[in-house]
């Protein structure tokens, strides 16, 4: 897979409110983010977590060390599933400004980690977030090799 150098071009990202995913016999409850971009770049609904925007963050950050990049708003507040309202949309405005700072910017709204990250349903972007990173890291340096160590846990 390879998205290329199309610019993501979008005028305005806006994050729904966060909706609790249940927890499962593997995993415990996450909050997840439904994003839509005008103009709408996507047939699919898009959500992402909190950690995918961690996992976008960091690799444009390794790819571009120039870039000044957005902190992130915090994960949680004591280790817990908050559902404090005030907190939840502070960090949903905060991630949605992040995301908002990327796509005005030439130099990122081409890379394959932001158009995945915009485009791509969350099952999809799990699959593929290795090949993003690869991709992503290429179109930068000018390569198509595709070895080395990513950023993903898995």
């Amino acid at each position: 897979m390879s998205l290329g150098k199309e610019f993501v071009d979008v005028e305005r990202v806006c994050l729904g409110a966060a909706e609790v995913v249940s927890a499962s016999l593997f995993s415990r409850s996450f909050h997840v983010y439904t994003i839509t971009t005008q103009p709408k770049i996507n047939s699919e609904e898009v959500k992402r977590r909190y950690s995918h925007f961690v996992w976008l963050r960091n690799l444009l950050a390794a790819t571009f060390p120039e870039v000044a990049f957005r902190n992130l708003p915090p994960k949680e507040i004591h280790m817990t599933l908050t559902t404090d309202e005030k907190f939840l949309e502070d960090r949903r405005s905060g991630l949605e400004k992040f995301v908002q700072s990327l796509v005005r910017r030439a130099d990122l709204a081409h890379t394959p980690a932001l158009k995945g990250f915009l485009t791509l349903a969350i099952d999809e972007f799990e699959k593929q977030r290795w090949q993003l990173e690869q991709d992503t890291f290429n179109s930068v340096s000018g390569t198509s090799d595709s070895a080395g160590g990513g950023l993903s846990s898995g």
